[in-house]
């Protein structure tokens, strides 16, 4: 909200300097397409000038966000950046190296298309904003970063090429797992979070420390579970959820729309 403010304002340094910020983060934190993101820009400014209308507040000119957003074309043509779209953008996390969140959604979809078991097991990392407020920003990438080599060597030796690691949202990895491994969801989301546990990191600012992970687990078999990709997606973050209210370090399964701790 602060960055869509800045980014209408009558100062055009800091307009276009906000306005990359809004794009950047629209598209990292809401898989945003540039064409979407600028939709809503637009939208808001629409709404501000009826808010202003009905409460009868002065709030001056409305900016001009078409002339904005040509001057934002003219400025990345001028220094050679492209815009990036959607269906070229890199497919690797660059904090963790793992396939990112577009990669996860693709394969969910393809996967649960495929039939068969299915199963998504979240993972996030506990502690996240006191690391990055005790050590800054570069604390909890590192963490995350740690947290994310942990959970890959624990997956690949428990279920090998039957499950999958992607960067999800957050501090969260999101792990996809397929066939018969799906029956044991439940152990491996308790062999992650004790591989993450057993793998501390070192920070400049903080030492050495260990992390902890709350976990949440959706399935569905050949017979019983969600009905779509969505749903299945939405179990596991429930999961999560309700791993997270009880105080992390947990473990939880959404089952028959229920949360069941696994353990705590």
């Amino acid at each position: 909200a602060g960055e869509v403010a800045e980014s209408l304002t009558g100062d055009p340094r800091r307009a276009q300097a906000a306005l990359r910020r809004y794009e950047e983060h629209a598209a990292a934190w809401f898989d945003l397409r540039r064409g979407t993101a600028m939709a809503a820009l637009t939208s808001i400014t629409e709404h501000a000038e009826e808010l202003g209308r009905l409460f009868e507040l002065e709030t001056g000119d409305a900016p001009d966000v078409d002339a904005l957003l040509e001057e934002a074309d003219r400025l990345r043509r001028s220094i050679r950046v492209a815009i990036p779209d959607g269906d070229e953008a890199p497919d690797r996390d660059p904090i963790t190296g793992l396939p990112d969140r577009s990669v996860f959604q693709r394969d969910l979809l393809a996967d649960f298309d495929a039939g068969g078991p299915l199963g998504v097991v979240l993972v996030g990392v506990d502690g996240m904003r006191e690391l990055n407020r005790d050590g800054g920003p570069g604390s909890g990438d590192a963490a995350l970063a740690r947290a994310s080599e942990a959970v890959v060597r624990a997956t690949r030796e428990a279920c090998g090429e039957q499950a999958s690691v992607h960067r999800f949202v957050g501090a969260e990895l999101a792990v996809i797992v397929r066939g018969a491994a799906v029956e044991r969801s439940g152990s491996l989301a308790e062999r992650l979070r004790a591989a993450v546990r057993l793998s501390p990191f070192s920070d400049d600012s903080l030492g050495l420390r260990s992390l902890g992970v709350s976990v949440g687990v959706a399935s569905r078999t050949e017979t019983d579970g969600p009905a779509s990709p969505d749903e299945l997606l939405r179990a596991a973050m429930m999961a999560l959820s309700e791993a997270r209210r009880t105080g992390g370090d947990s473990i939880v399964a959404w089952t028959d729309g229920e949360p069941m701790p696994i353990a705590a």
